[in-house]
């Protein structure tokens, strides 16, 4: 149901800390920056490899919400969960969390 996905939602409140947080930029930049080659660009592999997870993380959402329309929850993972999907939906959500 592509027509009920909303290109922007009612409450982005919680955007900057899956940006933060989930990448763990806090503390893997300071971190990484100080461990770098020298010739090793850091804005642009910093920026490159940002943009490309949330691009990754924003397909995953659509595809999720194209796949279950009828979600009532903020979490995907709840739904997709339930005893109602299939064992290996079921095994590649319990897969994904404990990665």
């Amino acid at each position: 149901e592509m027509d009920a996905t909303p290109p922007v939602g009612e409450d982005a409140s919680q955007l900057l800390g899956v940006m933060v947080f989930c990448f763990s930029s806090a503390t893997l930049v300071p971190s990484w920056y100080n461990e770098k080659g020298s010739g090793v660009d850091g804005n642009v592999s910093v920026w490159s490899a940002t943009f490309a997870m949330t691009t990754l993380y924003t397909l995953i959402g659509i595809l999720g919400a194209w796949a279950y329309p009828q979600i009532v929850s903020d979490n995907v993972l709840n739904t997709m969960s339930t005893p109602k999907t299939d064992f290996v939906t079921r095994s590649c959500v319990l897969i994904f969390l404990l990665g």
